[in-house]
């Protein structure tokens, strides 16, 4: 596909299996931290409920929300899981930019 300056553009997808809503959950929770996904929760929880309500999504991982404060937690999960994931596209965008102008 020709961009902008004539020159063909390169687009590469990519899946990420290690932030997702399942086997992976607790790997969002180590990387962006449990402050993170708390300040997406618009309810009062505490920190260790909120990390056995991950823990136990980790390990039943097909089941779905039942209640509103369920999915709620999930929601707050995907959010960090999607920031976490622009970031490092963002890394990836800058290191690959500054490669190219290297001599």
């Amino acid at each position: 596909m020709p961009g902008g300056d004539g020159k063909e553009t390169v687009f590469n997808r990519t899946v990420s299996a290690n932030l997702g809503m399942s086997y992976s959950v607790m790997n969002v929770l180590a990387e962006a931290g449990v402050e993170n996904i708390m300040r997406w929760v618009p309810f009062e929880i505490d920190e260790r409920e909120l990390r056995n309500r991950i823990a136990n999504k980790m390990i039943r991982p097909t089941t779905i929300p039942q209640t509103k404060q369920d999915l709620e937690i999930e929601q707050a999960i995907s959010r960090e899981a999607l920031r976490l994931r622009l970031f490092s596209i963002r890394i990836c965008h800058v290191a690959e930019r500054c490669a190219a102008r290297a001599p």
